[in-house]
């Protein structure tokens, strides 16, 4: 007999326990709802849901539903989520009463309910928590563009030995193409070190009337190129992670591979043209042009995923700040000194895809 009413009381005791639990199937109505550690609103969040996401909770404490969330980590947390940001899609029923009572219910749902959905529905949209954005890694970069190269030189001195003539104005910029290899550390602070070839040089073009030096009237053409390696050494700073604009900014050192001078002269109907290497030495066998180049760059770009590559695109000023122009002694002889310098600079775009 004792053991009949032990068995009694525990069918009685789960019978309530189970009676009481209600079973809540929530739906998330507003862009982003936060789910807190504790129910409160200025406790921590844990995890954010997104429009439409689907929770069970079993526990209703006055405004807050708790439930079961996973923290991005891998772990199964206990969260609690606010009644404003959810619809109610369903309840479970309310607990039975003994017979003796025969309470009437309100209807709250309609007559054919829907079955509380099993916990794994928590998780229908596993694709609307996307992973945080870092910045971009490193590797290698491949990459080509186009220059656009000057000089700056003592105007003063320039004008004096063209004789009252505005030298200035006789100055053009030089255009060409590059190409070169790079390979970049990665993270939001890193460096870069590049090797390019890369064209250097200036143009003078126009005419003047030199009659009243008996000279008559002056037209020409001179084109001084030259073709150099150079290797900068960068320091990139990316803006925002994911795609991302960069800046950057370091310095950098050149050899001079070639360098050759065409000119057109036309002197009173009279032409004269050629092209003189500007490495050739003379009879004392010295040359005019320092192959050593070095200076300081920087500028800015952006950077775009693109499938498993990344384009970038970027500006960069080139400025140079090594004498090129070589003192000799035909050039002493000449009048130029050491303070008659010549400097490149150099304003490139270029494009490139890093692997």
């Amino acid at each position: 007999m004792k053991k009949i009413l032990c068995f009694l009381v525990v069918v009685l005791f789960l019978s309530v326990s189970l009676g009481m639990a209600q079973a809540y199937v929530l739906k998330v109505k507003v862009q982003a709802a936060n789910v807190r550690s504790e129910p409160d609103r200025n406790a921590a969040v844990v995890k954010t849901l997104q429009l439409g996401a689907i929770v069970e909770s079993n526990n209703k404490i006055g405004e807050w539903f708790e439930i079961i969330v996973d923290d991005g980590r891998g772990n199964r947390v206990s969260g609690y989520i606010s009644l404003s940001v959810v619809d109610i899609v369903s309840a479970g029923a309310q607990p039975a009463q003994p017979p003796v009572q025969q309470p009437v219910q309100p209807p709250v749902q309609p007559p054919v309910q829907q079955p509380a959905q099993p916990p794994v529905n928590v998780y229908v949209q596993p694709a609307t928590y996307a992973a945080p954005k870092t910045y971009s890694g490193g590797g290698f970069r491949i990459f080509g563009g186009l220059a656009s190269t000057n000089i700056t030189y003592p105007k003063d001195r320039a004008d004096q030995a063209a004789q009252g003539i505005a030298y200035e104005q006789f100055i053009k910029s030089r255009s060409g193409f590059l190409a070169g290899v790079g390979f970049e550390s990665g993270s939001q602070f890193s460096f870069e070190i590049d090797a390019i070839y890369m064209p250097k040089g200036v143009k003078f073009q126009g005419s003047y009337d030199a009659t009243a030096q008996g000279a008559g009237k002056i037209d020409f053409d001179i084109d001084a190129g030259m073709n150099a390696i150079t290797v900068p050494l960068l320091l990139k700073l990316k803006i925002l992670p994911g795609t991302t604009p960069y800046i950057f900014g370091g310095g950098e050192v050149g050899y001079i591979l070639d360098g050759k001078v065409k000119y057109s002269i036309t002197q009173d109907g009279q032409n004269q043209s050629g092209e003189e290497d500007m490495l050739q030495k003379d009879a004392n066998g010295e040359t005019t042009l320092n192959r050593i180049d070095y200076g300081v760059v920087f500028g800015g770009g952006f950077e775009l995923a693109l499938g498993g590559m990344r384009l970038t695109v970027e500006a960069r000023y080139h400025m140079g700040l090594a004498n090129l122009n070589k003192e000799t002694a035909a050039s002493k002889e000449a009048g130029v000194t050491g303070t008659d310098y010549i400097r490149t600079k150099a304003l490139v775009v270029i494009a490139g895809i890093k692997l």
